[in-house]
């Protein structure tokens, strides 16, 4: 049994049940498996890897759902780290998207990978207004 077919059944079993979040706030296990399958397929399209700066949330509950939908590796970097240790570990990374928090992009922009903020991957890409600074 693998992560999706988890997510699966529970959005099978689940769909309108809260999945993650504080009570009444966070997606339903039918929203995040959705969320999952429009992050996946455009992982699939950009990247050879999705690299995760930032706290525990939202976004990065539907990064990592994303990252096995599209069978791409899912690197998840302490955020704590100084901003060249960060770009180092990147760096080795290959080709991957960059989804980090805002106060962290900035600093990654010099490593010349794609990036987006958890707010646009959350509104643009896997649907949500949630940009899921708030930790789950």
């Amino acid at each position: 049994m693998n992560l999706l077919t988890v997510l699966d059944m529970a959005a099978s079993g689940l769909e309108d049940r809260q999945a993650i979040g504080h009570t009444g706030t966070g997606p339903t296990y039918g929203e995040l498996r959705r969320q999952a399958a429009a992050g996946g397929a455009y992982l699939r399209k950009e990247a050879t890897s999705a690299v995760f700066v930032g706290q525990s949330g939202h976004a990065f509950v539907a990064a990592f759902f994303a990252s096995n939908w599209a069978d791409v590796p899912f690197v998840p970097l302490n955020y704590r780290l100084p901003a060249d240790q960060l770009r180092r570990l990147v760096e080795r990374t290959g080709d991957p998207l960059i989804i980090a928090e805002p106060r962290y992009a900035a600093d990654l922009a010099a490593t010349g990978r794609k990036i987006v903020t958890t707010d646009e991957w959350c509104a643009e890409i896997i649907g949500t207004t949630d940009g899921g600074d708030d930790p789950a």
